[in-house]
């Protein structure tokens, strides 16, 4: 979250974490001239070729219009380093994808809902 709030503010967006509120479909909330961005954040401390996302960020992703945009922002490779007894990422490759609109072909279920019957048997 750290690195891609860097990364848009040196960019000229006055960044807002809006990862606490449900259902949003992205994690950061930026803004420059009319230019809005709903970016979801993805890290990992392996080398990524997909990552997981949630229904509402696909959602997003693919309703957005207008003056507002699409970014998934994954940071792979990233290395933990111990510091004072806290254990911190550093380093990592940054990977943007600006205007992120995930095709059916491009993700994959992993896994199903199934609600169940309010009767049993």
């Amino acid at each position: 979250m750290e690195r891609a709030t860097h990364f848009l503010a040196e960019l000229g967006y006055t960044v807002r974490d809006v990862s606490n509120q449900a259902s949003l479909g992205y994690d950061l909330y930026a803004v420059r001239d009319g230019d809005d961005v709903g970016c979801e954040v993805k890290g990992s401390i392996g080398d990524r070729i997909a990552v997981d996302v949630q229904a509402s960020e696909v959602d997003f992703a693919r309703e957005v219009r207008g003056p507002t945009r699409s970014l998934l922002y994954v940071v792979d490779k990233i290395q933990l380093e111990e510091r004072g007894g806290e254990i911190r990422g550093v380093d990592g490759r940054e990977r943007p994808y600006w205007d992120w609109r995930p095709s059916d072909r491009a993700i994959t279920p992993t896994a199903y809902r199934f609600m169940l019957p309010l009767r049993e048997g």
